[in-house]
C-alpha cells in the first residue's frame, strides 16, 4: 500500500506539532531550509528549521531539507543551503524547490542544470531530491531527455483529482514527465487537503500532502533517495538490487566466467601498497577474459574488481582505448592507454554531466600508434576518467584512454549505478577522498599470489 502521510512544511507553520504527527502515523517531514540568498524568509528559516528537525529527529520521523530557488547564482544558493543543512547526515534527504521565490524571481532552466551539477559535484555524484510542478510542466519537451536532471529523484507537485481519498493505484496527471518515468514522492495536495483527500488536521495546519508509492518499510529503504534515479523505486520497492557481474568471497575470485587464473587473493594484493588502507579501492585486470591473459584492444574482454571493506565484486569493462581513438587520436601524439601501476580517482562529474571516477593525480600513460602499439610514455593530467562504457562487445568511442565499465543497458545506466553509487556512498560513509586504482595485467596474476605493482 502507498504512503500518504508525508509532510513538507515551511516556517510559516507555526501551528506544526510534530507530537500529534508522529502519533497519527505522520512517516516523514521535509522542512524548508533556506531560501535563494539573502531573502527576508531565511531568518525564519534559520530559527524553524533547527527546531523542528531536532524534534522530528527525537520521534524517529524521517526528514528532510528544501532549499526554494531563485534567480541568485547557483553556487551562492548551494552555498547557503549547506551552511543550514551540511549534508553530512546520509539519512536526511536533500532537496532542490523549482518554482518562483517569494522575491518573484525564478531560476532559469540552465541555472537549474548548474546547480544540480554542483550540487552532484560537492556530493561525489550523489543528486539532489527535485522538487517541481508547473516549471517542470512548463520545460517538459526542453528536458525530456535531460540526463542531468532526470538522474534526480523527482518529488513531483501536481495536486489529487479526487476529493476522497487517493486510491491506491491513482497517479499524477501530465505523469510520466520530462525524463522522469517515475516519482520519488508526489505531492498530492496542499495545505486545503479536505480539496483532495489529505487528513485535515487542524494540529497540521499549513502542511502540504505527498505520496510514496509503497509501504512504510519502503519508504525506510529508499530514504533519502540518495542514488540516482535509475535507482529509486516509484513502485513500492526499495532501491534496486546492486547485485554486480559476480560477488566473491573476501580472499577469492570465481572461476567461472574464463578467467585464466583461477582464484585471486585480491585484498592480499593491496598489502603494503599505496591506498592499500583505504575502505573503497578498484583493481583494473587487463586481458582477464582472453585466453592466457592476452590483451586485445577496443573490446570489454577486462576486469575490475571492486573492493568495499572485505566485500568483492568483479565488473567487466574495458581498461584500454576504443579502436576509434587509436585511429583517430586527440592528443597529436597518440591516442593514451592507462600504464599499470598505482593510481588516485576521486568522485566528479564526466563530461560536464555524468557522475564518474575521475583523474586525482598525474598518471602516466602509454602514448599509441594507429597499430596500437606503444611507441611512448607520456605523464600528466589527462583526463583519464573512470566511468560508464556502453553496450555491445566493442568500445567503440566510449573511451579514449578512459577505464570504463561495460554497461549493457546503456551508457551511464543501470550497470554503472550499481558499481558507482555503493562505492561512493562507503567512501562518503568512511570520510575517504581518494579511490586507489591498482592497474594490473592477467599474465602478472598468481593464484593467492601478489604482484610488483606499487
Amino acid at each position: 500500500m502507498p504512503t500518504d502521510r508525508i509532510i513538507d512544511i515551511y516556517w510559516g507553520n507555526d501551528r506544526i506539532d510534530l507530537d500529534f504527527a508522529s502519533a497519527n502515523d505522520v512517516k516523514a517531514v521535509i522542512c524548508k531550509a533556506t531560501e535563494g540568498i539573502n531573502l527576508p524568509g531565511n531568518q525564519q528559516d534559520a530559527a524553524y528549521y533547527p527546531r523542528l528537525k531536532a524534534k522530528a529527529r527525537s520521534l524517529n520521523i524521517l526528514w528532510g531539507a528544501y532549499h526554494l530557488t531563485s534567480d541568485a547564482a547557483p553556487a551562492s544558493q548551494l552555498a547557503h543551503f549547506l551552511s543550514v543543512e551540511d549534508g553530512s547526515d546520509p539519512n536526511i534527504v536533500m532537496a532542490i524547490d523549482w518554482e518562483t521565490a517569494n522575491d518573484g524571481t525564478a531560476l532559469d532552466l540552465d541555472g537549474l542544470r548548474e546547480l544540480v551539477r554542483l550540487f552532484a559535484l560537492r556530493f561525489q555524484g550523489r543528486y539532489p531530491v527535485l522538487y517541481g510542478g508547473s516549471k517542470i510542466r512548463d520545460h517538459q519537451d526542453e528536458i525530456a531527455g535531460d540526463e542531468l536532471l532526470g538522474a534526480c529523484p523527482l518529488w513531483y507537485q501536481q495536486y489529487s483529482p479526487h476529493s476522497g481519498p487517493l486510491p491506491p493505484g491513482a497517479m499524477p496527471l501530465h505523469f510520466p514527465i520530462g525524463p522522469w518515468k517515475k516519482y520519488a514522492l508526489w505531492q498530492y495536495s496542499d495545505e486545503h487537503g479536505s480539496l483532495y483527500g489529505a487528513p485535515d488536521f487542524p494540529q497540521l495546519e499549513g502542511a502540504d500532502w505527498n505520496r510514496f508509492d509503497g509501504d512504510a518499510a519502503a519508504l525506510q529503504a529508499a530514504w533519502p533517495f540518495s542514488l540516482s534515479n535509475t535507482q529509486v523505486s516509484g513502485t513500492g520497492t526499495s532501491p534496486a538490487s546492486t547485485a554486480p557481474s559476480r560477488i566473491l568471497t573476501p580472499s577469492a575470485a570465481a572461476d567461472a566466467s574464463g578467467r585464466s587464473n583461477g582464484a585471486v587473493d585480491y585484498l592480499a594484493l593491496w598489502q603494503g601498497k599505496r591506498g592499500g588502507d583505504a575502505h573503497v579501492k578498484v583493481i583494473g585486470v587487463r586481458g582477464a577474459y582472453e585466453p592466457g591473459g592476452q590483451n586485445k584492444l577496443g573490446i570489454y574482454d577486462d576486469d575490475f574488481v571492486l573492493i568495499i571493506g572485505d566485500v568483492v565484486t568483479e565488473w567487466k569493462g574495458s581498461t584500454d582505448p576504443g579502436q576509434y581513438f587509436i585511429n583517430h587520436p586527440e592528443n597529436p601524439n597518440g591516442c593514451a592507454q592507462l600504464k599499470e601501476g598505482i593510481h588516485m580517482f576521486k568522485a566528479g562529474i564526466h563530461r560536464g554531466i555524468y557522475p564518474a571516477f575521475v583523474q586525482a593525480e598525474d598518471f602516466h600513460v602509454n602514448r599509441l600508434d594507429h597499430q596500437g602499439n606503444v611507441h611512448s610514455v607520456d605523464f600528466g593530467d589527462f583526463g583519464i576518467h573512470l566511468h560508464s562504457g556502453g553496450p555491445g562487445i566493442d568500445v567503440g568511442q566510449f573511451s579514449a584512454g578512459c577505464q570504463v565499465i561495460w554497461c549493457p543497458e546503456g551508457y551511464f545506466k543501470d550497470t554503472w549505478h550499481r558499481f558507482f553509487d555503493p562505492a561512493v556512498e562507503a567512501m562518503r560513509a568512511s570520510g575517504q577522498s581518494l579511490l586507489p586504482y591498482m592497474l594490473l595485467d592477467e599474465s602478472d596474476l598468481a593464484p593467492n599470489g601478489a604482484t610488483a605493482a606499487s
